[in-house]
This record gives C-alpha cells, structure tokens and sequence, in this order.
C-alpha cells in the first residue's frame, strides 16, 4: 500500500498540536472586593505588558519598533514624574526604581506606596529600615569624630573670642551698673531681633506693611512697662520729683495704651490672603517678649541687689559651657539629646562636677569685696567702692553639728562640735545645680527652634559662636531662676521700694503717713 503524501498531520495529533501551539487561555478573574475609592495599579510586570501588546498586528509592529528591555547591568529607569512629597514618598520611589517590575498604585494625593502583596520579606524589611532612618532627625558629628584640623581651628576659636568676650564683660564690671544696665538692654534688643528676623524673609515675600514697625512697638512697650515703674526709685535722684510722681503713678495706664497703638495698627494692617501668617506672627512676637524682654528686666534686678548676684549666675552659666565643650571635645562619645547632637553625656557631667567646684569657689572669693556684696547706691560710671553694712550671707557663720553626726565624728577621734560656713557658698551650690541641670535646656529650646526653621544659628556675628541669642539662651533661664530664688529665700525689705510708693501718693496722704509715723515713733521713744 502507498502511503499519500499530505501535510496536513495525521488526525491523533491534532490535539496534541492544538494543545502545544494554542495560546493558553487566560481566566478571566473575579471582579475584585476592592473599595471603589482605591485606584488600581498603573503599571504592571513587563511580561505582562509585552504578552498584552502582541494581541494585534499593529501591536506587534510597535513592540518589534521598541527598543528591547534594559538589563541588569544598565542603570535603572526614572523614578515617576510627580514629584515625591515627603521623606516616606522619597523612599518608595526609591524603591520603584530600583524594582521597577512592582506593580505601585497611587492614591488621589499622589502618594506613592507599594502593596504589600507584591513585595517580598526582604523588601517589606529594607523598605522598613529606610523609613526608620529618614523618619528619624539627621545627627551631626561629634566633636571627636570630626577631622582634627576642624576641630582644632574651632578651639582656637571659640578659645580666643571667649576671652575676649570675657574681658568686655570685666571691663563694664568695672565701669558699673549704669554701663551694666544700658548693654543688657542693647543685647536683649539685639536678641528679639534675631528671633523675629526668621519671619523676616516671609514679610518680603508677602509684602506686609508696618509688619516690623509693629514689632519694635510692641517690644519697646513691654520695655516701658517692666523698666519704667521697676528701676525709678533707683534713679529719682537724677528726676524731678513731679516727673518721677507722674511716672509711677500713671505708669501702667500709660503702658496699656501705648500696647493698644500697637494692637489697632495691627488690626487695621490685616491683609486678605495673609491673615494666617500675620496673626502666627503676632503671638510669636507676643512670645518673644515675654522670653526676652521679661527675663532681661530679672537680670537688672539681680544686679541692683548687688553685682555679685550678675557675676556668680553669669560665671556659672560660662564655666559649665566651657567645661561641657571641653570635656566633649576630648572624651565625648555618647549623645545626650537628639535635638542638640554635638551635646555628649561626657561633656554633661564633666561640666556638672566642675560648675559646683567653681561656684564654691567663687562665691568664696567674691564675697570678700564690698563692691561685688553691697546694693548700688551710686549711679555714675566707674563708680567708688560703696560702704554698707556687711549683709550676714557674706560672713563666715559657725552651724553646730546634729548630734547623731557629732557622735560619729568622736568615734573616729574628731571632736569638733560645729562647722564654719559661708552662706554665699551653700546658695552658690544651689545656683550650680540649676545652672548646670536645668539652664541647658534653654540652650536646647534654642536648638529645637533652629531645627524648626532650618538655620544653624540665629546670626553669624560672633564667629564660632553664633548670634547673641546663641550666647544668651541658657542664662536668660539662669537670671531668671536667680531673681525668683532671691526674693523667695533671701530678700528682705527693701527701703527704697516703701519710698517709691509714699513719693507716689497725694500731698494730703503723704502728710498723714508723716503724722502716723510720728506718733509711732513718740510712742516707742524713738524720735531723733
């Protein structure tokens, strides 16, 4: 029997001819649970989306025209076109090219994010890790770690404006309180204006009239208010008595309406458009006042009691600075705080133990001069040294030892019964205490507010130091604790005060407070 030639194939391998050459049938998928809010994926794997391409001829004729897929030893396609919006966007487009067969979906906000489904355990982990480090604050380099020609030209530095720095400040020492007076309220002028500068790029951006007139009103009339009726009666002397009688008796009204000047010129300089940002600005200014020009007068105070009570704070405040950095700059290892990174435990504690040494010894030393001890009495520059009766918390006192103490000491062959103190030094510990605990975290609300608007200091006018806020942060908290800490434990009447208030009343009230303190000092047998 011949066999007949054909091409077609014999009939049993049809199927199987039909089984290996036909295309697989796609099942369609069941329509999705989904919410109608969440958009499916906008792209999708590459083998995919060549398979979805050859269904027509004019598919076809486009994917033989495209270049073929990239490899692996090429570089990765371009992230998306939309711009990422955070540090979490930032590291999934990240993500996306390096992985661009992932299907991503995007959200109405046009944020990226990966479904999960779609990513291995490997992928989920690192896609973790880098959320965790972009989440987290950029810390800086400690001071050790930095190269040594840096840190090195820093010391030298930092070293060399602090003694200069030093110096001005023993040279208006010497020049006295009036000196003392007018450069506290230079610098706490100049330190409002550098936390209101930071607004200050926004103002011309916006184009606000009497935005910074405004600010300088409202800061001249808390200076009034604090100054005006605190520091007359130690300078009546140089007033006349009517002006100094107006002053303090009208005082407050005065204050209250010159800050309604203020409150209507802001009101009617309210802009359509820049009402947020005009009123943000007004409670920062508001705050900035009450920080600076509040804690500033404290100081004044401080110093009108007795010089001691600027110096002791103030040599306080320096000594644990420089220890700190010092200590930091050779032994530093561990960060204290996130928001301030170059501060390390090394450098905290180091400057703890050194600030109580200094106090003490200070506060011993300074004690002895009358200049440094007495309340002031003579407002002129470079004044002569003041006599006054030697207040008791600058004499050396003797404390008798508790009982069960004195027992001890006799077991071990001390016989003594007392101890011989001075005050000044057991209120000189307390101010270390503070100054070297808690007065730091002014300086880290310093910080913390740099980071918020992303400026490294709040001026450039000292180098290697900053501004003068950068300088003054930790003892505006320090002067502050100081006059709070005085009247609570250790103030006492002060004359001068009584007289401000008996110059402020009428002539017929003043007469009969004369008759009242007559009869009571014939009474007592006490009239001259």
């Amino acid at each position: 029997m011949m066999m007949t030639t054909s091409s077609a194939p014999p009939k049993a391998m049809v199927p199987l001819l039909q089984t290996r050459w036909r295309r697989p049938h796609r099942t369609r998928k069941k329509a999705s649970s989904r919410p109608a809010t969440e958009h499916r994926p906008l792209c999708r794997p590459i083998s995919l989306a060549r398979r979805a391409m050859t269904r027509s001829s004019a598919a076809r004729a486009r994917l033989q025209r495209r270049p073929r897929a990239r490899r692996r030893s090429q570089p990765p396609r371009r992230a998306p076109r939309h711009p990422p919006t955070s540090s979490l966007e930032m590291t999934r487009t990240t993500f996306l090219v390096e992985r661009p067969s992932v299907c991503w979906q995007v959200s109405r906000s046009h944020k990226v994010f990966p479904p999960s489904k779609n990513l291995s355990s490997v992928e989920k982990k690192v896609m973790r890790q880098r959320n965790k480090k972009e989440d987290e604050e950029p810390t800086s380099q400690l001071l050790v770690e930095q190269e040594n020609k840096k840190r090195w030209r820093n010391w030298w530095i930092r070293g060399a404006l602090t003694i200069v720095m030093l110096s001005a400040f023993a040279m208006l020492v010497a020049m006295g309180q009036v000196a003392l007076t007018f450069v506290i309220i230079v610098l706490q002028l100049k330190c409002f204006h550098e936390i209101i500068r930071i607004g200050h790029v926004q103002y011309k951006e916006k184009d606000l009239p009497w935005f910074r007139t405004i600010n300088w009103l409202f800061v001249l009339t808390a200076n009034y208010f604090f100054y005006g009726e605190g520091l007359t009666h130690f300078y009546k002397s140089y007033l006349d008595p009517d002006t100094v009688h107006y002053l303090v008796r009208y005082h407050r009204f005065i204050s209250f309406m010159l800050y309604l000047g203020g409150f209507c010129t802001f009101v009617l300089n309210l802009k359509k458009d820049h009402y947020k940002f005009q009123f943000r600005q007004f409670a920062w200014t508001h705050l900035a006042c009450l920080i600076i020009v509040s804690q500033s007068h404290m100081i004044i105070r401080n110093m009108y009691y007795g010089l001691v009570w600027l110096i002791l704070p103030a040599t306080i405040i320096v000594c644990n600075d420089c220890m700190a950095y010092i200590f930091g700059f050779f032994f530093g290892r561990t960060p204290l705080i996130k928001i301030s990174p170059k501060k390390t435990w090394e450098g905290f504690i180091g400057a703890f133990f050194s600030t109580l040494v200094w106090a003490v010894v200070f506060g011993i030393f300074i004690s002895q001069y009358d200049y440094f001890t007495c309340p002031v009495e003579n407002f002129t520059f470079f004044p002569d040294t003041p006599t006054c009766i030697r207040n008791p918390l600058f004499e050396w006192t003797s404390y008798p030892i508790p009982p069960g103490f004195s027992s001890m000491l006799h077991a071990v062959g001390v016989t003594r019964t007392s101890v011989t103190l001075l005050p000044l030094a057991n209120h000189a510990l307390v101010l270390a205490v503070f100054g070297s605990l808690i007065a730091p975290f002014g300086g880290f609300f310093a910080s913390g507010l740099k980071r918020a608007y992303n400026i490294k200091d709040f001026d450039d006018l000292i180098p290697g130091h900053g501004g003068v806020m950068d300088r003054f942060d930790c003892f505006l908290f320090m002067g502050t604790f100081t006059y709070l800490y005085y009247n609570a434990f250790l103030w006492r009447h002060d004359l001068n005060n009584l007289l401000l208030v008996a110059l402020s009343l009428d002539v017929p009230e003043q007469q009969e407070l004369y008759q009242s303190l007559q009869a009571s000092l014939a009474a007592r047998d006490a009239l001259p």
